[in-house]
């Protein structure tokens, strides 16, 4: 993220006056910070631990990945990859995509993703829909904005 963001006033997701293209950037931004580990977030992996990424990153342990996303400002590893996830799955609903048939295309059941989506959001997958993705994406940015803001 840039570091104006740091003097720009937080994100409320709950708003009407939400700017989606502000939202947009600085998710944007997000996402070309943490390039390295995004090739390995295109599917939605649930199995996908700190430990395997690390690995796959060429890192030897999962504390090498924590030290790693924290030199790089980065959310920790479980709540990044979940956020990430969540937006994932939002934007296949939002592209028109049914749950149930994406689900049984990588293997699973879909009431896998809806308990993951409760557990990483602390909501059912309908008020998450209702949210949409670019509120959800506004709600992980201001959680994460303590580890986004130390790149200021």
């Amino acid at each position: 993220m840039s570091n104006d963001v740091a003097t720009m006033r937080p994100i409320d997701e709950h708003g009407d006056d939400l700017d989606a293209a502000r939202v947009a950037a600085e998710w944007d931004a997000l996402m070309r910070r943490s390039a390295v580990l995004m090739r390995h977030f295109k599917e939605v992996r649930l199995s996908l631990t700190a430990t395997r990424a690390a690995r796959e990153l060429g890192l030897n342990r999962a504390d090498a990945l924590g030290r790693w996303l924290r030199q790089q400002h980065l959310p920790p590893f479980v709540p990044f990859r979940d956020g990430v996830y969540v937006v994932l799955l939002l934007e296949l609903h939002e592209r028109g995509a049914k749950l149930a048939r994406w689900a049984r295309q990588q293997g699973h059941y879909e009431s896998v993703y809806y308990r993951f989506v409760l557990g990483a959001t602390g909501l059912v997958r309908t008020a998450v829909v209702e949210l949409g993705s670019v509120r959800m994406k506004a709600r992980l940015l201001r959680e994460w904005a303590a580890h986004l803001g130390a790149s200021r």
